[in-house]
């Protein structure tokens, strides 16, 4: 639901959106059928208020992938803030938010304190050609059991961008994000819900470093035909006392080929890789061929 209207203090629009991908069920009885909220935000002017992407994502470089998931070293997340936009000139424009802590550390016990937003600041740039964005994030990592308690302090930094190439088609393109941080592992695809920021030891909060790349490309073989190729690497430098087991580094390569017979319906198929290497020097590769039809309204 989108509805939007003018007033004396710039445009107003309030937006909500839902999917059917959370939880209550599994595919051995019924996949999963509860309704979940994606979006739920406010806008007045230069404001933006509710649940929607993080300001330190870049939404214009998610590739086009038939994969849910998405990409390992992404940036990703939805979640409540304020964010105040400033236009600088045209095309670029300087947004800076308070967003939702959560902590995401392993072996504390559920007993993470968040008592600070999460501060973003992001500066981004739009021509003709394609876009550059930069932003940086700021957090407190916080943990007390009562007997215990620790803090330490988060960063990351992120740049990416979107190049047209308009040379055989005129909707081809490039794009690449490129992440690092220290205790920002919740905001990255394939370390959200893993204890990624910081891991707890003796008490003591010992975060953890990412670093992320992703690149993809794009092209259309015609005004209904389009494929994209996605690589993307994540490496983590665990905390000490991360099980053997515990990732260290991943590479994901996804391939596919999308029909649009008409507006608004894809039908696809697509290629995936992974590999991955663990803390104690395992590894292990996957490949999968999966098919969509997609219908956007």
């Amino acid at each position: 639901m989108d509805v939007r209207k003018p007033s004396e203090w710039g445009p107003a629009r309030a937006f909500v959106e839902g999917d059917f991908f959370g939880a209550g069920g599994n595919q051995n009885v019924s996949n999963s059928t509860s309704f979940r909220i994606r979006h739920a935000f406010a806008e007045l002017g230069r404001l933006t208020a509710g649940q929607t992407w993080s300001t330190f994502m870049d939404v214009s470089v998610i590739p086009d992938t038939l994969d849910f998931e998405g990409p390992n070293s992404e940036l990703f997340v939805r979640q409540a803030q304020f964010r105040w936009t400033e236009t600088l000139a045209q095309g670029l424009t300087l947004a800076f938010a308070v967003e939702n802590p959560e902590g995401d550390f392993a072996n504390d016990g559920g007993l993470n304190l968040d008592r600070l937003p999460d501060g973003v600041v992001r500066l981004r740039w739009e021509q003709d050609w394609g876009h550059l964005q930069t932003a940086f994030l700021a957090r407190e990592l916080r943990f007390d059991d009562g007997q215990d308690e620790d803090s330490e302090f988060g960063y990351g930094l992120t740049l990416s961008g979107s190049l047209k190439l308009p040379v055989l088609h005129a909707k081809d393109k490039l794009a690449f994000q490129v992440n690092y941080g220290d205790g920002i592992g919740r905001y990255i695809t394939d370390l959200g819900g893993g204890g990624f920021d910081a891991r707890v030891d003796n008490g003591r909060l010992d975060t953890v470093q990412a670093f992320g790349v992703m690149v993809q490309g794009q092209h259309w073989w015609a005004d209904n035909w389009r494929s994209t190729l996605t690589y993307g690497y994540l490496t983590v430098d665990n905390a000490d006392g991360a099980p053997g087991n515990t990732l260290e580094t991943s590479h994901y390569v996804a391939a596919n080929l999308i029909w649009s017979p008409i507006a608004n319906v894809d039908v696809g198929i697509e290629y995936l890789f992974g590999y991955l290497e663990t803390e104690n020097d395992r590894s292990g590769a996957a490949n999968r061929v999966q098919a969509a039809v997609t219908w956007r309204f």
